[in-house]
């Protein structure tokens, strides 16, 4: 692959959701050359996982221990060829702030459809935050987060061309 693919989880504070997705995304898939990264919406520089999101990687082998949250800005954007949200708010809102942004922006739960070129597509499901719930809600999170990456995984391993 000439060019890496470069492919950012977004979510509101960078600490359950797109951590989680981030991890889980390089232990399937970095092997192929895809880059995986993490960013909030909301996100406080510097801020560990949540113990929950580190509990549920570890369980899945992975480590989030060295995570520190990092805000979504034109920094974080470098070189991103996808940008995927937890939620349809994100995803709009990561249009909002970024218009001039070459990166395609797609909701977790809706594979490979660019919503800055389509912004009229409908379905999709979302992942809840689980921030503040028992570990179950992370379990919850950590299996739904699995399931909706496997719909990524042709494009994670071809190159990242959306449909």
């Amino acid at each position: 692959m000439a060019n890496r693919l470069k492919v950012l989880f977004l979510c509101a504070g960078n600490t359950c959701r797109s951590p989680v997705a981030e991890g889980l995304a390089r232990a399937r898939f970095g092997a192929g050359g895809v880059e995986f990264v993490s960013a909030g919406l909301a996100a406080w520089r510097g801020q560990a996982a949540s113990q929950g999101s580190i509990a549920v990687a570890a369980e899945a082998g992975v480590d989030l221990g060295p995570h520190r949250a990092q805000p979504l800005d034109a920094a974080a954007l470098g070189g991103v060829d996808w940008v995927i949200a937890m939620t349809r708010a994100q995803a709009q809102e990561a249009l909002s702030r970024f218009p001039d942004s070459s990166a395609r922006v797609a909701l977790l739960g809706l594979p490979g459809v660019d919503l800055r070129r389509d912004p009229g597509a409908t379905g999709g499901e979302e992942v809840s935050d689980p921030y503040g719930c028992a570990l179950g809600g992370y379990h919850a999170m950590a299996g739904q987060i699995g399931r909706l990456l496997e719909g990524w995984r042709e494009i994670f391993t071809s190159g990242g061309e959306a449909r």
